[in-house]
């Protein structure tokens, strides 16, 4: 299930960076907490 969530959250951040920087900031960081 990680491994799978790696990859989708992978594919979200590659979008998120495009029309936000910042969303993709937050995101990483959710990661990290998690």
């Amino acid at each position: 299930m990680e491994e799978g969530t790696d990859e989708r959250t992978k594919s979200l951040e590659t979008e998120a960076i495009a029309p936000t920087p910042m969303f993709n900031n937050a995101k990483a960081i959710t990661i990290e907490v998690k």
